[in-house]
């Protein structure tokens, strides 16, 4: 298997930059170095979890250090969205940290369940509707094209993993034919024939081989994703620049947000 990558954000930019520009930069920009530094992280601990399992000659440790690397690569995912949440100011204006710790539960996503009287049904949200206005524009229409193909590789025919990590979060179906040789299957018959098997309360079963090719594939898009958002955002630079000047295309009609906002302060003009 090929070396897992890295994302060190520690060579692209200082983090301390970030606090020292919060009070007079661009808001959006300060939020999305840190979710860019959270990000990092989380590849980091993603890895973790993959090299543990090759070293892992126990079976159900093997599947436990591979279930949590689906988990984190998985969640890497949702870390973008936040990242051009914040970066192209789609956000509202918020002036705790309960406003902000709402906006990243429920509004940055591109879909939601709406309760109607036939039952639930998916609706785009404010998000999604927004980026379907920017596409007007042909930086953003480029942007959000290139964007949207790395974003969707979580779900790839031959090694998405976004499946298994709902299987894993919501379903409870999830498991290792490595487990099921482990603990072994019970038929339940009677006279005749097998009425019940425990194998079919298995859901969705894959190999120890098949996570490791796909974890890996899922290493290499997300890290070069990373690489490729964090360049189109604040250049190819270890310093960033959060100072307040217009962008190639914003959610804002004023082209960014500033910290130093009326609301944020609580004054008046």
């Amino acid at each position: 298997m090929d070396k897992l990558l890295d994302f060190n954000i520690s060579k692209r930019y200082n983090i301390l930059n970030s606090i020292a520009d919060c009070s007079t930069g661009d808001i959006g920009l300060v939020i999305a170095s840190q979710k860019f530094y959270e990000l990092a992280n989380l590849i980091h601990s993603a890895n973790f979890s993959v090299e543990q399992a090759k070293i892992e000659k126990r079976a159900r440790l093997k599947s436990y250090f591979l279930r949590y690397a689906v988990l984190d690569y998985n969640s890497c995912y949702d870390y973008f969205e936040q990242i051009i949440y914040f970066a192209f100011d789609f956000f509202p204006d918020f002036t705790t940290r309960e406003q902000y710790m709402k906006i990243l539960k429920d509004k940055c996503r591109r879909k939601e369940n709406v309760k109607m009287e036939q039952g639930y049904i998916e609706k785009d949200t404010e998000f999604q509707n927004d980026i379907n206005e920017l596409r007007k524009n042909d930086d953003a229409k480029r942007f959000f094209k290139e964007y949207d193909k790395r974003r969707e590789f979580v779900s790839d025919k031959t090694f998405g993993i976004r499946q298994w990590a709902n299987n894993i979060k919501h379903q409870g179906g999830f498991c290792f034919n490595e487990d099921v040789r482990e603990q072994g299957i019970v038929n339940i018959i009677n006279n005749e024939s097998c009425i019940f098997s425990t194998e079919n309360l298995l859901i969705y079963r894959i190999t120890h081989e098949d996570a490791f090719k796909r974890l890996y594939k899922q290493n290499e898009n997300i890290v070069n994703f990373a690489e490729w958002l964090f360049d189109y955002i604040f250049g190819d630079t270890t310093h960033i620049d959060f100072a307040l000047k217009p962008k190639k295309f914003s959610a804002n009609k004023n082209n960014f947000k500033s910290i130093k906002s009326d609301k944020i302060y609580g004054t008046e003009k």
